[in-house]
């Protein structure tokens, strides 16, 4: 009995952490899609990890403040396709 109910609660936990995960996640896009086209983000110069803010101007002096685009680079074009 000891061992399911174990089991029960470390399959609760995972689902927990999945959720909260997702949460974070929709938070991130959910700031990013509110600009007009530029994601700003800080990097933490002391082990990389990034943080999706608002503004370049909401790093703080231990992070490097990062953009890109959200449509990204274009990329190559197709190349014709022989005809039969």
């Amino acid at each position: 009995m000891a061992n399911r109910a174990g089991a029960i609660w470390l399959a609760t936990g995972a689902v927990g952490m999945g959720c909260l995960a997702v949460a974070i996640g929709g938070t991130g896009v959910a700031i990013a899609a509110s600009h007009s086209g530029t994601i700003h983000g800080c990097v933490t110069k002391s082990d990389g990890t990034l943080r999706i803010v608002p503004s370049s101007k909401d790093c703080t002096s231990h992070e490097k403040a990062i953009s890109w685009n959200k449509r990204g680079l274009r990329g190559c074009a197709r190349a014709a396709r022989p005809s039969r």
